[in-house]
């Protein structure tokens, strides 16, 4: 599996004093735009490893769909959603993971209408959160990637990265299954995906998935986002 962390998702039941507050902690935001006719817009912060974080928040509850994803944790005053994957070949990667006894959707289109009005175009497919937080929502450009992600441009806080995540699971042994059939290094409680490590911790509480990022900095020092914001 040729993966590599594409972006993560943190829902904010305000886009414009999410905004704020980012600027105001030492990132560039740039207005990502909407995806038509969900109701949803975005800000992006990329990063010089290629990644990006996501500030995601519905913006006309008229469009948007309680069914959607990210509405529960939005209803809930926000927090960390997802982490995304991008892929080659998002037809293949659904395949793999179905022969493997995963239940993930169909591959589906997505767009998003920038402020300048382009539209970038994807395709993506999402596992049921419920039965696998610990693995990736996968994403494929149609159009350029460089259309979909801003250019990088140094961040005044020194934030370069994401080194890691941390995932809340129902238990351990799926995991290294899962991972290990993928073809990713499994080494106890944590996977390695390229730079990338993806630390996992069981838990008997409702709540499961991804609960922190670790930022990687110039200095070599590490930021935390979690879902309070950033640390």
């Amino acid at each position: 599996m040729n993966w590599k962390l594409d972006h993560i998702v943190q829902v904010v039941r305000d886009l414009e004093a999410a905004r704020t507050a980012y600027r105001n902690a030492g990132f560039n935001v740039i207005p990502g735009g909407r995806h038509p006719n969900a109701g949803v817009a975005n800000e992006l912060i990329s990063l010089a490893d290629g990644s990006y974080i996501e500030l995601f928040s519905f913006v006309d509850l008229a469009q948007a769909s309680p069914n959607h994803s990210s509405w529960a944790i939005f209803e809930a005053g926000g927090g960390l959603a997802s982490f995304w994957f991008g892929t080659q070949d998002v037809e293949a990667d659904v395949a793999k993971l179905r022969a493997l006894g995963i239940d993930i959707e169909a591959p589906r289109s997505g767009s998003r209408v920038r402020p300048d009005g382009y539209e970038v175009k994807f395709r993506l497919a999402v596992p049921s959160k419920r039965d696998y937080p610990y693995l990736p929502a996968l994403i494929e450009d149609v159009t350029p990637r460089s259309e979909r992600v801003p250019a990088y441009a140094e961040h005044p806080n020194g934030v370069t990265g994401i080194d890691s995540l941390s995932i809340l699971i129902p238990e351990m042994q799926l995991v290294r299954n899962h991972y290990a059939a993928l073809g990713f290094s499994v080494a106890a409680a944590n996977v390695r995906i390229g730079a990338l490590t993806l630390e996992f911790a069981a838990s008997t509480q409702s709540g499961t998935g991804l609960q922190s990022v670790h930022l990687a900095t110039v200095s070599g020092g590490r930021r935390l986002l979690d879902n309070a914001g950033l640390r």
